[in-house]
């Protein structure tokens, strides 16, 4: 798999683990129920050990990351959200996420609650 712009963006946030257990997740279909909200956040359930709820966002500085699984706040990155990359980029969705940010559409709307941004930790919120 080539990186696409996510995994480009985050594979300096993760280790060589994370990142070759998020792209085994991703080839192995572990990502589901795949959406973009109406705020411009890309929304998924990742198969773990649980069902993760995953979301990736672009805004003007960068992308934030959220997930509920037990590592992201501990790490700031993990292999769901790797996965969701991964998907988001074969998908082609990442570049009509940047283009809708660049063009000034929903993906510009940035969080309320906060998210990993730049790979720094964030406190997670409702709806985030």
């Amino acid at each position: 798999m080539t990186p696409g712009p996510f995994l480009n963006v985050l594979r300096s946030m993760a280790s060589e683990q994370t990142l070759a257990r998020g792209l085994s997740y991703h080839r192995q279909g572990r990502v589901g129920g795949v959406q973009l909200t109406k705020s411009g956040a890309l929304e998924a359930v990742v198969e773990g050990t649980r069902s993760y709820d995953v979301s990736l966002m672009l805004d003007p500085s960068g992308i934030r990351t959220d997930c509920s699984c037990p590592a992201w706040p501990r790490e700031a990155m993990c292999k769901h959200v790797i996965a969701l990359a991964c998907h988001a980029d074969d998908e082609e969705i990442a570049h009509a996420m940047t283009r809708a940010l660049l063009e000034g559409g929903p993906a510009s709307a940035a969080p309320s609650d906060g998210g990993t941004q730049a790979g720094t930790p964030a406190r997670r919120g409702p709806g985030w």
